[in-house]
């Protein structure tokens, strides 16, 4: 995931979220602005040989807003 965040430049982070019991991994991946990255990560990932088993754009909540806030 390392070589992917240094592919897409609009990538800001990319998190561990969970490693699976089937060898599988959940990550997070945050984009600079408001962007939808989803279509680049794809591309970028199937280039990589990567299988994606599910994608999703996660969508802010007031809590996170609320977090966001109070941290910085």
């Amino acid at each position: 995931m390392k070589t992917i965040q240094e592919k897409i430049k609009d990538i800001q982070k990319i998190e561990l979220a969970q490693e699976n019991e089937d060898g599988t991994k959940q990550y997070i991946i945050e984009a600079k602005g408001d962007i939808d990255l989803r279509k680049t990560i794809f591309a970028e990932l199937a280039k990589e040989n990567i299988t994606i088993f599910e994608m999703k754009k996660a969508d802010t909540t007031l809590e996170d807003a609320f977090m966001k806030l109070i941290e910085g």
